[in-house]
């Protein structure tokens, strides 16, 4: 019974932390282990005979226990699922255009791009506009019909008031299992996978250039994964980033939205260590990231963290007090001056 007991706290004591912190990882990891010596100290004291009756009756509650522990925490592993990769009912977009690329294991996957000019390449031939490529990486609940339009509010101020004849070219994906990338599931190594294979692909389309790295949200996660992997190797990696309401990991970040996913499952949820990733990009790489007051997905807290842990030598904070998670306009215009100095250190790299 005291066996039970201890096994019963173990597995539900980690569904009441909230963001995976130490505290709970060592009343886990101390529950489980004075499970187990009881177990064994129960078993070795007992007589010969009476061993086989010992193994019967742990294993038999261990299936028992095994069941209730299922029962417990397959539906908060589904819900933190379901909360980390669902689309949205919308497709189409009326000034894009559908590409095709190889992603992660040669799966074919589709992708949106577009153009936006600034003002004063209106009436100019096409070969007096400078085009600097962009890469776009989308959160969920979204696809890449909404990509394109969430990802023009990096641009559009910068667009606005440069005298130069020049253009973005911005390139984004639905990731597997976002329309129209239907018939596979999303993860954290494939979803990866295919923006770095995005990234080669918009490089490969501009020899001589290097892309302006921006993302959202769930998109966060690759775009610091790309970041990691360039490293200091910046000739080859993004000229900048920015990073829209980022989170610090994905664990922390499910079981803050109440989910309390049960410590045991977290290997097999994707964790999205964004911050450790961070740790590891380009210090000559500009960084800004966007943290609104009122999200209720993603706490700011998290984008502090990650412009703390950022190896950035400049990096910029863009936080709004009253901005709602998608809202990714306003932290830019309360920081107007800083987003277009950003964005000169991004044109200057690329």
């Amino acid at each position: 019974m005291q066996l039970a007991s201890l096994v019963a706290a173990a597995t539900i004591s980690p569904l009441y932390d909230i963001g995976g912190n130490a505290d709970a990882v060592a009343l886990f990891l101390c529950a489980m282990s004075a499970a187990i010596v009881g177990g064994i100290v129960v078993f070795v004291g007992r007589r010969e005979p009476d061993r086989k009756q010992a193994v019967r009756v742990l294993a038999k509650r261990s299936l028992v226990l095994v069941c209730m522990y299922l029962v417990v925490c397959l539906p908060a592993y589904y819900s933190a699922k379901e909360s980390l990769y669902h689309d949205v009912d919308s497709d189409g977009s009326t000034f894009a255009t559908e590409f095709e690329f190889e992603g992660m294991d040669g799966v074919k996957m589709k992708g949106l791009t577009s153009v936006m000019k600034s003002d004063s390449s209106s009436g100019k031939d096409e070969s007096e506009i400078t085009h600097y490529p962009v890469v776009f990486c989308g959160g969920t609940g979204i696809n890449m019909y909404g990509n394109v339009y969430a990802v023009r509010n990096f641009l559009y101020d910068w667009l606005s008031q440069v005298e130069e004849p020049v253009a973005f070219d911005y390139y984004t994906f639905s990731y597997r299992g976002f329309k129209p990338n239907l018939g596979h599931l999303p993860s954290e190594d494939n979803i990866i996978g295919d923006s770095s294979k995005l990234f080669d692909y918009v490089k490969e389309l501009y020899p001589g250039q290097r892309p302006l790295l921006f993302a959202h949200s769930l998109g966060t996660g690759p775009a610091t994964a790309l970041l990691e992997k360039f490293g200091d190797n910046e000739a080859v990696g993004p000229a900048c980033a920015g990073l829209a309401m980022p989170y610090s990991t994905m664990h922390q970040t499910i079981n803050e939205l109440g989910f309390y996913t049960p410590l045991i499952l977290m290997p097999v949820i994707d964790g999205w260590n964004s911050n450790k990733r961070i740790r590891n990009m380009g210090a000559d790489v500009p960084l800004v990231i966007l943290s609104a007051g009122m999200d209720e997905l993603i706490a700011p807290h998290h984008q502090s963290k990650q412009w703390e842990a950022a190896a950035a030598k400049e990096k910029k904070l863009f936080y709004s007090a009253d901005t709602d998670h998608n809202d990714l306009r306003t932290p830019i215009t309360l920081h107007l001056a800083q987003h277009l100095e950003f964005m000169d250190s991004c044109i200057a790299q690329v």
